[in-house]
């Protein structure tokens, strides 16, 4: 049996490490990571600013941990449709093209992309999968107030960075000031 993820993780913050444990103890065979990302892919825009390649190297530095010899992850960079309600079947065609006998379940961190995917997997005659939805990928500061990638991005345009470790892995953080992906973002951002 097969767990799949879906996120942008731009950046991956401690609530999406979060997510990928809980979807871990599951205790599948193996996993999907898909990835969103702008039909352009070489393009950089305000919901995007990262790489793939970036999103790639971030991802793979904040589950390092968890997955050391444990978990097989398969990552797949996929056009985002934005929660249409074509998005599931798109992303299922496209994962039925390497995955043809396997059992899915497809973990959610919000209701409407559970529903949306409930609802298709309900009516699917083609494609046959199993949903749960999960805990939020937002990161409580101060066990109050959840916080998102998108005011992860803004902590690193603001140089409100005095925090940044309380929602950002360490090796994740170092690696977007060595690559200077925070100056980068500053100019997305202008």
């Amino acid at each position: 049996m097969t767990g799949i993820i879906l996120g942008r993780f731009q950046p991956f913050h401690l609530g999406h490490k979060k997510f990928f444990k809980e979807v871990f103890d599951h205790g599948f065979d193996d996993y999907f990571c898909i990835i969103g990302r702008e039909k352009n892919t070489n393009k950089l825009t305000k919901k995007y600013p990262f790489t793939p390649r970036d999103t790639l190297n971030m991802i793979r530095m904040g589950v390092y941990d968890l997955v050391l010899n444990k978990h097989v992850i398969n990552y797949y960079f996929l056009r985002d449709l934005n929660l249409s309600e074509q998005y599931p079947e798109y992303l299922f065609n496209t994962v039925y093209k390497y995955y043809k006998d396997t059992e899915f379940t497809f973990f959610a961190n919000d209701l409407q992309t559970f529903d949306l995917f409930d609802r298709y997997s309900k009516s699917s005659k083609k494609h046959k999968f199993k949903t749960k939805i999960l805990t939020q990928f937002s990161v409580f500061h101060d066990n109050t107030k959840p916080i998102s990638a998108t005011e992860v991005r803004q902590m690193y345009i603001n140089d409100t960075q005095d925090c940044i470790l309380d929602y950002i892995d360490e090796k994740i953080h170092k690696y977007i000031i060595d690559l200077k992906l925070d100056q980068r973002l500053k100019q997305i951002y202008k």
